[in-house]
């Protein structure tokens, strides 16, 4: 089941605050055989900071070879489905 457990109480009670209107999802690169979200926290960070009434959400997979294809692309699509299903109750977001 896929959470917002990377965020702690506060930036969620935040990000819920601040009324976003827009939802940014990144993936990070990597070809689905390297890296993660929390290498890109630097510019994702100064993102969420500088682009009004958003909040930017990283979806990490599954890596190969410890995964195969299609784990990475399953975990991506769950994300950004749960996103997109869950964005209105958590963030008042509608998605469009």
């Amino acid at each position: 089941m896929l959470t917002f457990q990377q965020l702690d109480r506060y930036s969620r009670e935040a990000a819920a605050a601040a009324n976003p209107k827009t939802l940014i999802i990144h993936i990070h690169g990597g070809g689905f055989v390297a890296s993660a979200s929390s290498a890109h926290q630097y510019y994702l960070r100064k993102w969420a900071k500088s682009i009004p009434d958003s909040v930017v959400a990283s979806i990490d997979y599954r890596l190969a070879p410890e995964s195969s294809y299609p784990a990475a692309l399953d975990d991506v699509w769950q994300g950004y489905y749960w996103l997109v299903k869950h964005s209105r109750d958590i963030l008042g977001i509608t998605p469009k």
